[in-house]
């Protein structure tokens, strides 16, 4: 794991102005959109293309709250309402691309930031009512591309080529939630890392790649022990973490025994809900997640 500030000279953010043509007061013309430079375009399909890396979807079918954290059913905190099941109802969602650009010499690279604002409605269900809070989520990923050669014709996406992305990290708004760190061991020892810094930049290379059938652990920190913690994984729609100890929770995901040729990305997301969210209609939904790639079986190959 590499920090952003290992790669780049500066850390900038290019304004992409919105252009508006106004004739007189008789007319009504449209605004006109932001115009991209051909290496922002090649970017932007980058990011569109790769929609399997780049996404924010953690499936959140909907569970029995008994079967949360650290049994919250008979946490100390006194349950304002009895619910059966809850889920989240994303009904919004919108993207933004911020991209900045650097020359040398050597070689042009960039940097991608990709934010994604997430709304809906956060669906507490008790044996007679469907209690709903708003869902405001902000999620930020970061991308490190390079490009060499100063002749990009025919050459896809003119030539960039991704060499780092961070993990993702969705916030509710408001959130009071905190993960201190995500420790992840696999039974087959390919893996023992530690994250504590979520939006740090991994070289493609050193994404995760996990044997078929392999057994993987988190081991999450957030230091409050009647928090919700769960993992969402592929075949998990949402995995209850136990309660160790301390405000730590863990939780094993079981890798696919025949995973999909070629290999795609992979997902999997520590997801952590306030415990009033879920067990006082009064208090506002608050939740905080950590999401990173990672391949079953062959690494990536993202050129």
């Amino acid at each position: 794991m590499k920090k952003k500030e290992e790669y780049l000279v500066r850390i900038g953010l290019l304004a992409v102005g919105i252009l508006f043509v106004l004739a007189g007061c008789a007319q009504n013309q449209s605004p006109v959109g932001p115009t991209d430079s051909p290496d922002e375009t090649y970017l932007r399909a980058f990011v569109d293309d790769n929609s399997e890396l780049f996404t924010y979807d953690y499936l959140d079918g909907s569970g029995e709250v008994a079967d949360g954290g650290g049994d919250p059913a008979m946490s100390k905190l006194l349950a304002e309402i009895d619910p059966v099941v809850f889920w989240r109802e994303i009904t919004h969602r919108t993207k933004n691309i911020d991209i900045s650009i650097y020359q040398d010499s050597l070689m042009d690279y960039a940097e991608v930031t990709i934010t994604t604002t997430l709304q809906g409605l956060f669906h507490t269900v008790t044996m007679e009512v469907d209690y709903t809070k708003d869902i405001d989520d902000t999620a930020v990923r970061y991308a490190y591309l390079e490009r060499s050669g100063s002749e990009q014709v025919g050459r896809r996406y003119g030539g960039w080529e991704l060499k780092a992305i961070s993990g993702w990290e969705i916030v509710s708004n408001p959130c009071t939630k905190v993960i201190h760190s995500v420790q992840v061991t696999s039974s087959s020892g390919s893996i023992d890392t530690t994250i504590t810094d979520v939006s740090s930049l991994w070289n493609l290379e050193d994404l995760f790649v996990l044997d078929p059938g392999d057994s993987v652990t988190f081991t999450v920190d957030t230091g409050n022990p009647d928090d919700l913690v769960f993992l969402h994984a592929p075949h998990f729609f949402r995995h209850p973490f136990r309660h160790i100890g301390g405000g730590v929770f863990q939780g094993t995901w079981v890798t696919a025994a025949d995973p999909p040729h070629p290999a795609r990305p992979r997902h999997a997301t520590i997801d952590v809900i306030d415990h009033g969210t879920v067990f006082d209609d009064l208090m506002p939904y608050d939740s905080r997640a950590w999401g990173m790639s990672c391949f079953v079986g062959p690494g990536p190959v993202m050129n």
